[in-house]
């Protein structure tokens, strides 16, 4: 008698890594499934490395996505596969929205060799520079937050704090309709049950299965509410149940465990990513730090003439928190000794630096006139 068939292992170090311009744009009606299939795809690929694009799941790695059954038939994935390819990124509101193109050129739903099923998804030319070789404007999280919640809603509402997550503030202003957008909510609704149906619900769910908890308070005209501010923290209660939905081989994470001494392991610090090149290594707690003494635009001028001279020199720092402000302050210094000096006399060639020689002039004329009359005579 055989044994239960092996599923395949969603890991817990999935990023997803999306773009600020694509988690902003209109993505068409989306379910829940969808969002996650689109994330978990995002996670499959190497922003850097276009020869990713091309992704192949497995149906019980779409167990995992989905949370259906690996039972369900043909007809549920084929559906799921027509209404994603009908979804394109878009701008605008409606009635005046623009769709501009579907995000996937290729979908494909079939069995390999084995006689496993699977779906491959291959992107449209023109959604690739929203997907691939992309620097800066960008925000990761860690591909289970997503798949552990359920509405549609919440999902992009989480997208949509988490981009702004590490920014000074830690907050987000949004007008309602511009937040209405965002989730491709477009129910016409009065705002005590949008705030009930959505917002309420979302915040609960958010907080008891994601990294991040928030508040939010509303900004007002009168009475007529415009927008909110959202306040976005890291979620500290928040406890890991991403194997409770089967997604992890848990043996293999014991055995990977034992195998590590555990003065070994480090402390899991979040790293901040400047650009591509990564050749600055920082958490977010030190990139924030300095951004918060000297401004965010002078930090990335700094960071990138760090990483500059990094990969041109050869040479690496083991805090490049402390090595920035190093250079700072000694910029600093020498701006303030140009300062210093501006108010100082300026020295004068030494060609002309010696003491003037010391006239009569009373003398002189009484030698003039002399010589003239001796000159006459």
């Amino acid at each position: 008698m055989s044994g239960p068939r092996k599923q395949y292992v969603l890991h817990r170090d999935y990023w997803v890594v999306k773009r600020n311009a694509l988690n902003e744009m209109y993505l068409g009606k989306m379910s829940a499934q969808e969002m996650k299939l689109f994330s978990v795809y995002l996670s499959r690929i190497n922003k850097d490395d276009e020869r990713t694009k091309k992704v192949r799941f497995t149906t019980s790695e779409l167990y995992a996505i989905t949370g259906k059954l690996e039972e369900v038939r043909m007809s549920y994935y084929n559906e799921i596969l027509g209404t994603l390819a009908s979804k394109g990124v878009g701008t605008g509101e409606p009635p005046n929205r623009t769709l501009l193109y579907p995000i996937f050129d290729e979908l494909r739903f079939d069995r390999n060799k084995r006689g496993d099923y699977f779906i491959e998804l291959n992107p449209n030319k023109k959604a690739m520079p929203l997907l691939f070789n992309f620097k800066r404007e960008y925000f990761k999280y860690r591909l289970w937050n997503v798949l552990n919640l359920k509405s549609k809603y919440h999902i992009r509402l989480y997208e949509i704090l988490k981009q702004y997550e590490n920014s000074m503030e830690k907050m987000r202003t949004v007008f309602i309709d511009e937040l209405k957008q965002y989730l491709c909510y477009e129910e016409e609704t009065e705002y005590r049950y949008f705030r009930r149906d959505v917002l309420d619900k979302a915040q609960k769910a958010i907080a008891e299965h994601t990294d991040i908890t928030f508040t939010y308070e509303t900004f007002k005209d009168n009475h007529k509410v415009l927008g909110f501010d959202f306040f976005i923290k890291k979620n500290r209660k928040y406890k890991d149940t991403f194997n409770d939905h089967g997604l992890i081989d848990v043996e293999a994470e014991k055995r990977k465990a034992d195998e590590t001494p555990y003065e070994e392991v480090p402390e899991y610090r979040e790293e901040y990513v400047h650009s591509t090149r990564k050749a600055i290594k920082m958490t977010t707690t030190e990139y924030h730090e300095l951004v918060a003494e000297h401004g965010e635009e002078k930090i990335a001028d700094y960071m990138d003439k760090m990483e500059d001279w990094t990969l041109s020199s050869g040479k690496t720092y083991a805090n490049y928190a402390a090595a920035i402000r190093k250079w700072i302050r000694a910029d600093e210094e020498k701006r303030a000794e140009r300062l210093a000096e501006g108010d100082r006399p300026r020295k004068r060639n030494r060609f002309a630096n010696f003491k003037g020689r010391e006239r009569d002039f009373e003398e002189l004329e009484r030698l003039e006139r002399e010589h003239l009359i001796k000159s006459l005579s």
